[in-house]
C-alpha cells in the first residue's frame, strides 16, 4: 500500500524518499505531503433486540409473520454479519433446528399419580409419538 501511494504522490518534479518510519512525503521544495483517505467504522455484526422487532446492533429488516410467532432480521454493518431473530406466540418455543415455533410442552406424556396410568399431558398435540421411559406413545386424539 506504502509503494502504491508513494507513486500516487510523485508527480513530474517530485523527488523521494520519503521518511519510512512516519509515512511522510517530500515535494521538491522539502514540503510534508499529506494524503488522507476515509475508512469504514469496523464491522458491526447484527444482534437481536429484547422485544418483537428490535436489535440491539445493526439495522432491522425484513418483518415477517410465522406460524405462532414472529421473524425479522438485523442486517449488520460495514460488512458484519446478519442475524435473524424470531419470538414464539405464548404457549410456543422456538426450535433453532427446525427453525419453527412449536407448543412448549416440557413432558407432554407423564405417569399419574398412582404410579401405574400412562397420561397425555393437556399440550401433547394429537397425531404425534413422544418418547417416555425409552417406549413411544401415540396422541391419537383429543380428549374433551
Amino acid at each position: 500500500m506504502a509503494q502504491y501511494l508513494e507513486k500516487l504522490l510523485q508527480p513530474s518534479g517530485m523527488v523521494p524518499p520519503h521518511d519510512k518510519r512516519r509515512g511522510l512525503v517530500k515535494n521538491k521544495n522539502n514540503k510534508n505531503l499529506t494524503c488522507s483517505a476515509n475508512r469504514l467504522p469496523p464491522a458491526v455484526a447484527g444482534a437481536c433486540g429484547t422485544t418483537l422487532n428490535t436489535c440491539s446492533a445493526g439495522t432491522l429488516s425484513g418483518q415477517t409473520t410465522i406460524p405462532h410467532g414472529k421473524r425479522w432480521s438485523c442486517d449488520g454493518l460495514y460488512g458484519g454479519s446478519n442475524k435473524t431473530c424470531s419470538t414464539c406466540d405464548s404457549g410456543y418455543k422456538y426450535n433453532t433446528t427446525t427453525n419453527i415455533c412449536e407448543v412448549d410442552c416440557p413432558n407432554p406424556i407423564y405417569r399419574h399419580t398412582n404410579g401405574v396410568t400412562i397420561k397425555a399431558a393437556a399440550c401433547a398435540e394429537s397425531g404425534k409419538e413422544y418418547m417416555f421411559e425409552g417406549q413411544k406413545y401415540y396422541v391419537a386424539r383429543d380428549k374433551r
